[in-house]
């Protein structure tokens, strides 16, 4: 077994301020939780979790990796937690309960909701440790590299849970679609 180095003392000096650090670093973990769950009322209560979590763990910030490294990890731990709660519950989404009608502006807007709610459905669906490395990757825009040391995973494993989401991503949009159209070509009758 190989011996590991003790871990460095807490960094001295000055804890940051909380305000700064909420206001310096909040909106990355927004967009991380948005991108992540979509446009669920539950992304507020999610950031008030990382950010309490971030403030209890503030003092003891040791300063081997930057703020926002950390607070991204923070905020990475509370997004798998919340998928395992709901991956175990998934919820249900109900993506046939409007109808469109005629090709206005509020047709398109609704249409575009609706294929949002229908990604996040399909995303939700997927097991965690595949969700959140899609997520990073497609939506976030990290390489496959950056998310492999971010999950601190082997890259060979986050490659593969990236094209496995991918796929189940892909068969559920398309059974999502199928079963849209066979729905309105009914209705048209």
């Amino acid at each position: 077994m190989v011996a590991r180095p003790p871990l460095p003392a807490p960094v001295t000096g000055p804890v940051p301020d909380v305000d700064v650090v909420v206001r310096n670093h909040g909106p990355r973990v927004v967009a991380l939780l948005r991108r992540t769950f979509g446009p669920r009322a539950e992304v507020d209560d999610l950031y008030q979790q990382v950010m309490l979590e971030v403030v209890r763990a503030l003092p003891g910030f040791r300063g081997t990796s930057g703020l926002g490294t950390w607070i991204h990890r923070i905020a990475l731990n509370v997004i798998f937690q919340e998928m395992r709660r709901t991956y175990r519950a998934p919820r249900m989404v109900d993506v046939d309960a409007v109808d469109l009608v005629g090709d206005s502006d509020v047709a398109a807007d609704v249409e575009a909701a609706e294929a949002e709610r229908l990604l996040y459905a399909a995303l939700a669906a997927l097991p965690p440790n595949q969700r959140i490395a899609v997520v990073l990757h497609d939506l976030h825009g990290h390489t496959l590299k950056e998310v492999a040391a971010e999950l601190a995973s082997p890259l060979p494993t986050i490659a593969s849970r990236v094209q496995a989401g991918r796929a189940a991503l892909a068969e559920a949009l398309s059974d999502s679609l199928r079963h849209r159209r066979t729905r309105r070509s009914k209705v048209a009758r």
